[in-house]
């Protein structure tokens, strides 16, 4: 999308972005794979050399302003990242039962 290509690459550049489009135009995504490609292109190389340690680590805290949005944003972080063994997606939010919790993976 525009929002995707125009922020893309100055994200991975690590420079500071705003971008403002209409719902559904792949903001969320459009800042999701940088994190996600800095997470598991530095935590394969530790994984190499420490693959007896298995203690998990926060390494990313994203925060919103809202359950919904925080929702969403676990909900495709959780697809992208079912593919790697040592990148995990969780969410912490108030007010929501477990069973609905565990919904949003399927959803």
């Amino acid at each position: 999308t525009p929002g995707q290509t125009y922020a893309l690459p100055l994200i991975l550049e690590k420079k500071n972005v705003f971008v403002e489009a209409e719902t559904g135009s792949g903001k969320t995504l459009a800042f999701l794979m940088p994190i996600l490609f800095n997470l598991t292109r530095q935590l394969s190389l530790e994984f190499d050399v420490k693959e007896d340690d298995t203690m998990c680590h926060p390494r990313c805290i994203i925060l919103a302003p809202t359950r919904e949005l925080a929702m969403q944003i676990y909900r495709l972080c959780y697809k992208l990242t079912k593919v790697f063994s040592f990148v995990k997606c969780c969410l912490v939010v108030g007010g929501v039962s477990k069973v609905v919790l565990m919904s949003l993976r399927n959803g």
